[in-house]
């Protein structure tokens, strides 16, 4: 076999391999709630999924936000959180950006 046959042979083993690997790389977060999916372990509180069901719940309360906006911009998080501050249900996903009405929005560090 030829020189040039066995390099062009490897590089579509390369790409092959690559585009494989690309592809499973990118598997879908899957969230349920503000819990993330995990294969074999059941149900994990990330960061993501809270931003997510945040999202969500925002919207069903009448706010017009995407996740998108909460995931890459934390202001539009706290003013999420500020808006449904007196909620139960977001108290775990707000953590100190939605205070009680006693104290500041923001705890500066």
């Amino acid at each position: 076999m030829g020189t040039i046959v066995r390099i062009s042979i490897t590089g579509f083993v390369i790409c092959l391999f690559l585009a494989a690997s690309t592809v499973s790389g990118n598997a879908a977060i899957r969230c349920k709630g503000m819990y993330q999916v995990i294969k074999g372990h059941g149900l994990i509180s990330t960061p993501y999924c809270q931003d997510q069901w945040l999202a969500g719940y925002a919207r069903s309360r009448g706010m017009k936000v995407t996740f998108k906006q909460i995931k890459n911009n934390p202001g539009v998080k706290a003013e999420v959180c500020q808006f449904l501050r007196h909620d139960f249900r977001v108290q775990s996903v707000c953590g100190s950006l939605a205070d009680d009405d006693n104290g500041p929005m923001f705890r500066r560090f």
